[in-house]
């Protein structure tokens, strides 16, 4: 009962993934343009800092989507399948840290990085209403 609240939960953040993989390009572009300001101006933009209000929406609906994604998946390391989720964050981590930002090899990366997300929350949210397979021991037998 539990984890079919928590995989309808799921549902919430396959479309935070979705609307990330669309909108991509907007959202890297803001992402990059924030981090510069912060580096010029040593504070966050406000509202009125934004080029356009749909930049700061987009900014604000990003921002959202995120909180979304990563508390769906933290809430995941109390599931039974805690590594896959683990995975992720560790993954996720790895690649925040990266030497090359803001380049297009960047940019390639975490486009990949998005739609593999996508698939793991598709797979998992499938796993648990249809599959009903036990990743662990799938793994372990592999």
């Amino acid at each position: 009962m539990i984890t079919d609240i928590y995989y309808g939960f799921g549902l919430l953040a396959l479309l935070a993934t979705i609307i990330g993989i669309i909108r991509f390009n907007k959202f890297y572009y803001i992402k990059e343009w924030i981090v510069k300001f912060k580096k010029v101006n040593n504070k966050t933009p406000k509202l009125n800092e934004f080029r356009t209000e749909s930049d700061y929406n987009l900014f604000i609906s990003l921002s959202v989507s995120s909180m979304v994604l990563t508390t769906w998946i933290f809430l995941g390391l109390l599931t039974n399948n805690w590594f896959v989720y683990l995975s992720l964050i560790i993954l996720g981590i790895l690649l925040s840290n990266l030497p090359f930002k803001w380049t297009k090899i960047h940019k390639l990366i975490l486009l990949k990085f998005s739609v593999l997300k996508f698939l793991v929350v598709l797979f998992m949210i499938l796993n648990n209403f249809i599959f009903k397979l036990n990743i662990l021991e799938l793994f372990n037998n592999f």
